[in-house]
């Protein structure tokens, strides 16, 4: 990974290439998204394999990911969303035509299982992503004000950074300090199961953030281990704990630890800032955060800074 790739700022309405990688999306809720971005007049285009289905997933994989090297190459496109996520982008990963997207870099947004495909084309291409808001998940029925604010003044940022007050939210300061470095991060179970891939990135002197879903605080505890073997907790400049949703231990363990004891257990004496639940992550209400971008977390100011993914 070299020096990251400057994209080219979109227009104001925009026009959006529409994937699903992973899981098949219910379609009307694809249908209720595209409504609610046409009504503010986005042309959407959608990929080819958005309503197939193929075992459990939109589509082969094969026709997955055409559809993502097809958007990528699509001078008429200036962002793509993703549809859902879910589980199937690790499997396009030695599919995706990596040397296209460097000549033809744009904004791939989505977050959860999609987190594969941004780190994947960061590691390899230097194109940053955002992990925000998807068509069927978040566009779709009465989106949710904070994620439409944070997600379209991102998008639409005519500055030269971002600036997020951390006391807006029930946010806690376990380390206090300030770091700055490239964001990067995800869905923590898919950033562990990249380890060992030639798609995994270099976590060293970056601000790695990080939430999950649907996971027990023992496989919590597990991927953060694997994630402090391989030496990256210790290697990192600052870390944004955002949502750990329905987290919680199994019912024959409900008197044992929380994850959010888990995660205090590895982060609470760390050397370096640690914000704890950040609204980011499987929630309806998220931040959209950034991966390979320059930002600044300041726990002593309580702001977190966000360069231009423009600029």
């Amino acid at each position: 990974m070299g020096i990251a790739t400057l994209l080219k700022k979109i227009n104001n309405p925009s026009t959006f290439g529409v994937i699903a990688p992973a899981f098949p999306a219910d379609e009307k809720k694809i249908q209720s998204g595209i409504y609610n971005l046409q009504k503010d007049k986005h042309k959407i285009i959608s990929g080819e394999a958005v309503y197939k289905k193929h075992l459990y997933f939109a589509g082969t994989d094969k026709e997955r990911a055409a559809d993502l090297n097809n958007m990528f190459k699509d001078k008429t496109l200036e962002a793509i969303l993703c549809a859902r996520g879910g589980w199937g982008s690790l499997r396009l990963l030695d599919k995706i035509d990596y040397k296209l997207i460097a000549r033809h870099p744009k904004l791939l947004i989505g977050y959860s299982d999609i987190t594969f495909l941004q780190l994947a084309i960061w590691h390899k291409c230097a194109v940053p992503s955002l992990s925000g808001p998807m068509l069927a998940t978040d566009f779709a029925g009465q989106p949710d004000p904070f994620t439409m604010k944070h997600f379209w003044n991102q998008i639409y940022n005519t500055n030269d950074i971002y600036e997020y007050r951390v006391t807006e939210e029930n946010t806690e300061i376990w380390n206090p300090g300030s770091a700055e470095g490239v964001l990067v991060g995800g869905c923590l179970s898919m950033i562990v199961h990249l380890l060992g891939t030639p798609y995994s990135p270099d976590y060293a002197d970056k601000i790695l953030f990080i939430e999950d879903v649907g996971d027990a605080p023992y496989k919590v505890d597990r991927n953060l281990s694997q994630l402090k073997q391989a030496g990256i907790l210790d290697s990192i400049r600052g870390l944004i704990i955002g949502r750990f949703e329905n987290c919680e231990a199994e019912d024959n363990l409900k008197d044992q630890v929380t994850t959010k004891i888990v995660l205090q257990d590895y982060f609470s004496t760390c050397p370096y800032p640690v914000l704890y639940n950040f609204p980011y992550g499987h929630s309806t209400r998220k931040f959209t955060l950034p991966i390979g971008v320059k930002g600044r977390l300041d726990l002593n100011e309580k702001i977190v800074v966000i360069n231009n993914i423009f600029s």
